[in-house]
C-alpha cells in the first residue's frame, strides 16, 4: 500500500460548510447572534427568582444549548480549517472572526449561568431533583462550583473583553506562529532535504537511530529558537494575567482555576503528585535499564522514546 504525503492527508470538512467562503457559515453567525439577543430578551432577570419553575427553567436551559450548539458548528470548522492549514490568509481571518462572534454571544447570555450562581441553594437542590432539569445536572454543578470566585455581571463583560485583546490574543498570536512554522530536513531514506512540519520532525524521536533522533529534535528546537522573544512574551504575559485574575477573584491558589475546569480535587492531585515522587526511584530504574538495552554510555532525553528493537515505529 502506498503511503500517504503529508500534502494529500487532508480532514473533510464538507459535513460542516462546502467551503471556508461558504455563505451559509456567515449566515449561521448572523443566526446565532440574533439568537442570543433574543435569549437574553426573553430571559434576563428572570432565572434568579424565588418563584422560577422546573418548566421555565428547563426551557431556558434547552434555548441555551441550542445557542451553544449553534455557535459551536462555525467555531469548530473555522478551528480544523485554521490547524490544518495556518498557511492561508482566509483560514486566520475565519479563526479570527468567529472568535470574535463567539465573544459576543458570550457577553450577551454571561447573565445566564451568574444568575444560576445567585440561586438560594434550598431553590436550586429542590429544581435539580426535577425530571426537566435532571438531564442538566452536571452541568449546574460545574457552573454552581465557581460561585465563590464570580464577580458582577459588568466586571464579568470588561473580564471577557479583556481577554479577547489579552490572553485569548497571545494564545492566538502563539497558535498561528506555532502553526505557520516549517522546517528544512533531510529524511532518512531521501536524498535532499524537504520542508517538513512539527508533527513530521517530532515522529522521528521513535526512529531507531539515535543521529536522526537527535537531529531531528534539534531543527524543531532551533526553528523555535529563531522566535523565542515572541513566544516567550505569549507564555510571560498568560501568566502575568492568570495571576492578575487570580488575584482579582480570590482564588486560594493559582491551582484552583485548573481544578474547578477540570473538576478535580485538589487533594487528589497532591496525593497522585505524592505517589509519583514516590516512585520516581521505580522510573529510574527503568531507564537505566533502556540505557543498557540500547547500549549507550548516556541516556538522553532524544533516547527516551527510543525503540529497542530495530523496527522504525508506524
Amino acid at each position: 500500500m502506498r503511503k500517504l504525503t503529508p500534502d494529500e492527508v487532508r480532514w473533510d470538512l464538507t459535513p460542516f460548510y462546502a467551503a471556508y467562503g461558504d455563505q451559509s457559515l456567515q449566515d449561521d453567525l448572523v443566526a446565532a447572534s440574533l439568537e442570543a439577543k433574543q435569549f437574553r430578551k426573553s430571559f434576563h432577570g428572570q432565572i434568579n427568582r424565588p418563584d422560577i419553575t422546573t418548566a421555565y427553567l428547563s426551557q431556558a436551559l434547552r434555548q441555551y444549548e441550542t445557542l451553544q450548539l449553534n455557535i459551536l458548528k462555525p467555531y469548530l470548522y473555522a478551528q480544523l480549517l485554521f490547524y490544518a492549514d495556518s498557511s492561508i490568509p482566509e483560514h486566520v481571518s475565519l479563526m479570527a472572526q468567529v472568535r470574535e462572534a463567539w465573544q459576543v454571544i458570550h457577553e450577551e447570555t454571561l447573565f445566564f449561568e451568574l444568575e444560576l450562581l445567585a440561586l438560594e441553594e434550598g431553590i436550586y437542590s429542590s429544581l435539580l431533583l426535577d425530571d426537566l432539569v435532571v438531564p442538566y445536572a452536571h452541568y449546574l454543578s460545574t457552573v454552581r462550583a465557581h460561585a465563590p470566585y464570580t464577580l458582577g455581571e459588568s466586571v464579568e463583560q470588561a473580564l471577557k473583553r479583556k481577554d479577547l485583546s489579552g490572553k485569548d490574543a497571545f494564545v492566538q498570536l502563539f497558535d498561528e506562529l506555532t502553526a505557520g512554522l516549517s522546517y528544512n530536513y533531510q529524511f532518512p531514506g531521501e536524498k535532499e532535504e524537504r520542508e517538513a512540519t512539527g508533527e513530521e520532525l517530532l515522529s522521528l524521536i521513535y526512529h531507531p537511530d539515535r543521529s536522526v533522533r537527535e537531529t531531528a529534535f534539534a531543527t524543531f528546537l532551533d526553528k523555535h529558537a529563531e522566535h523565542s522573544l515572541v513566544l516567550t512574551s505569549c507564555f510571560n504575559n498568560i501568566l502575568l494575567d492568570h495571576g492578575k485574575e487570580s488575584e482579582l477573584r480570590n482564588y486560594p491558589d493559582l491551582m484552583t482555576p485548573t481544578h474547578l475546569s477540570s473538576e478535580t480535587d485538589p487533594q487528589m492531585v497532591e496525593q497522585l503528585l505524592a505517589v509519583t515522587e514516590e516512585h520516581y526511584p521505580l522510573a529510574q530504574e527503568y531507564f537505566e535499564l533502556k540505557r543498557q538495552i540500547l547500549g549507550l554510555d548516556k541516556l538522553k532525553n532524544t533516547d527516551l522514546y527510543a525503540p529497542v528493537t530495530k523496527e522504525t515505529r508506524q
